[in-house]
C-alpha cells in the first residue's frame, strides 16, 4: 500500500520550502509537481478501497500532507508569474494551479 514513503513526503517538502528561501530549481520543481500530482491521485484511488481505520488515517493523513505541498508549489508558480519569470508562463504547473482557484483584480 506504501505509494509514497513518509521520508520521501518529508524530503519533498523539504525541497520546496527550500526553494521558498534559495529560488526555484525549475526542472526540480517540474519532477516534485508532477509526483506530487501522481502520488495524490494514487493515494485517492486507495482511500477509496476498504482498509483498516489505521491504514485509513495513514492514507487521510499523506492526503493532507500532498494538499499542502500542492499549495506550496502553487505558491512558487504564482511568484513566479508576478515576478515575470519566463518559466512560468507556459508550463506543466497549469494543469496543477486549475485545482487551486484564484480571483483577479478587475
Amino acid at each position: 500500500m506504501e505509494v509514497l514513503s513518509e521520508d520521501r513526503l518529508h524530503y519533498l517538502s523539504r525541497q520546496v520550502a527550500q526553494m521558498h528561501l534559495k529560488g526555484v530549481n525549475r526542472r526540480q520543481l517540474a519532477e516534485i509537481a508532477l509526483e506530487t500530482l501522481v502520488a495524490k491521485s494514487e493515494l485517492e484511488r486507495i482511500a477509496k478501497e476498504e482498509r483498516s481505520e489505521k491504514e485509513r488515517q495513514k492514507v487521510r493523513a499523506n492526503l493532507r500532507r500532498l494538499t499542502e505541498l500542492e499549495k506550496s508549489i502553487v505558491s512558487l508558480y504564482f511568484m513566479g508569474k508576478l515576478r515575470g519569470e519566463r518559466w512560468a508562463s507556459g508550463s506543466i504547473f497549469s494543469s496543477l494551479v486549475r485545482r487551486y482557484p484564484y480571483e483577479t483584480e478587475r
